[in-house]
């Protein structure tokens, strides 16, 4: 649903691309619907007892209504969020899109920090209201509805930013109708009795997508 919003919002003339959807549908489904539901279950039922088997000082300070919250939110934004969440995202969305693990490399390089950073400004005070404020039983709930809003943001950041082998792909098609005027083809030379090769075309073509 957020995918499927975010698409129609970027540009309402492209038709919906039902693959990218159903790759951030069946992302949020093993995420947000599986991973997060045993992992907020462990964090609000074992964490605390966890921490003080570790230490009689940590465990006064999981004690504390203030501090419980505090640790649940950096274990998932500093902790599972970099390192399980989003290598996950990338690599599923990029199998999903028909990429290659170089271009999904590629891609995780280039969207990396514009995404964890919008993760962030959206995330610490959602999960903050969540360990907080929001019972147990509602959080799953809860995410799944925060999720909503993230996923439009998150598919608006991914279409924004192409890999280099998508940006040739579009550099290739996306030829100005005056640069194809401007083509120098040797089809010219027909009038004069030569032929053209298919290498002549290709190169013209070439000379008019750098020109471009």
């Amino acid at each position: 649903v957020g995918d499927s919003i975010a698409q129609k919002s970027s540009d309402a003339s492209k038709e919906y691309d039902p693959t990218r959807g159903m790759s951030f549908a069946l992302f949020a489904v093993m995420y947000t619907g599986a991973f997060q539901h045993y992992w907020f279950g462990w964090e609000n039922t074992k964490l605390a007892f966890t921490a003080a088997e570790l230490s009689p000082t940590l465990a006064l300070l999981f004690a504390s209504a203030a501090v419980l919250p505090i640790a649940k939110l950096v274990l998932n934004q500093f902790v599972v969020v970099p390192f399980l969440y989003m290598p996950l995202f990338f690599a599923f969305t990029g199998h999903m899109a028909g990429l290659s693990a170089e271009e999904s490399l590629d891609r995780a390089k280039q969207m990396y920090g514009p995404i964890i950073l919008r993760n962030y400004s959206y995330w610490l005070p959602a999960q903050f209201i969540q360990f907080a404020l929001i019972a147990p039983e509602w959080q799953i709930p809860y995410v799944c509805f925060a999720s909503l809003i993230w996923t439009i943001i998150l598919s608006s950041v991914s279409s924004a930013t192409a890999t280099p082998a998508e940006a040739a792909a579009a550099a290739a098609v996306n030829i100005s109708p005056s640069s194809v005027e401007a083509i120098d083809i040797p089809a010219m030379g027909v009038l004069d009795g030569d032929v053209v090769t298919l290498d002549d075309i290709g190169d013209s073509l070439a000379e008019a997508t750098v020109e471009v």
